[in-house]
């Protein structure tokens, strides 16, 4: 019980240091939520690894962990230069049953363990400055009102549960669930081991029934949202499937709705639109479905705009996606007046030989010495 003397004590103090009387005895994720405007999370490991020869299409299993652990341990660093708040451990479909369509099960604990470790490894080497997370996602196997195929995703979720406490995360990110009762079995777990977790979404546009933009379950976002917050879900969002300019109208629609407290916006980093709101109908589909989604990219100035867009909405966590790298990161982090490591490295289109301003130039090398400004 709080002496009376410590709640007097706590009356009197200013109120820099209520903050920080009220933030010490927060969890991590909770005392980094209430000391900065937003939390930057960087993920798109599994395409960034596909696209450079490290995974495969389809399988999407991160066996690089093991293979070549030096790869991981620089994606890590590039993200922390780039200005990500959150480390966050590779462990994205590294899951008992992906493992098991490609016949590794036995690798499980390993490429898990090591995935923790080399996140704590990257941090380490920057001061430790960021959180460190650990990371459990869509089984694929869940079917609604089948106890013995919600035991199996219990099991899956809690050994890499386990694992993660073990090796000492600071919180759990739990995502891409399409069903509901998916996520609060995650979440259920993450409570269990005593881990802090945010917990986000993965919306498809129609649902069979022929509503739009609800979970596999029927719910709106909102009623998601609440349900998770409702079982002890510190912060709810949503992530992959939808890029960010039909991500952000859905946790606006939340709000409006009612729900009430910290969100995630972690799109896809492609180009969704109301025609086609999910990258599932960006292309023919087909075995060259995620190739084609390239020519889709955003932007990094089309990701600083969202980062400002879901600062002035309230969302909490931003993020990157799929398809999402480290020059994303940096100008989001930008956006929010953040100087970072690789802000040493940001343009600086005034000592360009074509387009800069440089009094040193040659007038007769740049584009307005050709006269082709606007050609």
């Amino acid at each position: 019980m709080i002496s009376s003397r410590l709640i007097n004590q706590c009356k009197i103090l200013s109120p820099k240091l209520k903050k920080r009387f009220s933030t010490s005895t927060l969890k991590p994720l909770s005392k980094k939520l209430a000391e900065t405007d937003m939390i930057i999370m960087a993920e798109g490991f599994v395409f960034e690894l596909e696209r450079r020869g490290y995974l495969k299409h389809g399988p999407f299993v991160p066996n690089v962990i093991l293979d070549e652990p030096d790869v991981i341990l620089q994606l890590h660093r590039e993200t922390i230069r780039a200005g990500t708040d959150v480390v966050l451990a590779c462990q994205y479909y590294g899951h008992r049953e992906k493992l098991r369509l490609i016949g590794e099960e036995d690798k499980l604990e390993a490429l898990n363990r090591t995935a923790l470790r080399l996140a704590h490894q990257a941090n380490n080497e920057f001061g430790g400055k960021c959180l460190v997370a650990g990371n459990l996602c869509n089984t694929n196997i869940f079917e609604p009102n089948n106890k013995k195929i919600e035991e199996q995703v219990r099991s899956i979720f809690r050994e890499q549960a386990e694992w993660c406490v073990e090796e000492k995360v600071d919180f759990m990110l739990g995502e891409t669930f399409h069903w509901t009762k998916e996520a609060e079995i995650c979440l259920e777990e993450c409570n269990r081991v005593g881990l802090e977790a945010n917990i986000n979404m993965a919306i498809y546009s129609k649902h069979e029934d022929g509503r739009f933009n609800v979970t596999r379950d029927g719910h709106t976002v909102a009623e998601c949202f609440q349900i998770l917050q409702d079982k002890g879900c510190v912060v709810a969002g949503l992530n992959c499937f939808r890029g960010p300019d039909t991500t952000l109208p859905l946790i606006a629609e939340a709000y409006k709705a009612g729900f009430k407290g910290p969100t995630a916006a972690i799109p896809m980093i492609y180009r969704t639109n109301e025609q086609n709101p999910t990258i599932w109908t960006l292309t023919s589909g087909g075995p060259t479905h995620f190739a084609e989604l390239e020519k889709f990219l955003c932007d990094r100035l089309q990701m600083a705009e969202m980062t400002l867009k879901a600062k002035d909405m309230g969302v909490k966590i931003v993020g990157t996606c799929c398809g999402g790298w480290s020059q994303h990161i940096r100008a989001m982090a930008e956006a929010l007046g953040r100087t970072t490591v690789a802000s040493k490295w940001s343009p600086d289109m005034n000592k360009h030989y074509l387009f800069g301003s440089d009094e040193t130039l040659s007038e007769k090398n740049r584009l307005s010495g050709l006269g082709m400004e606007n050609r």
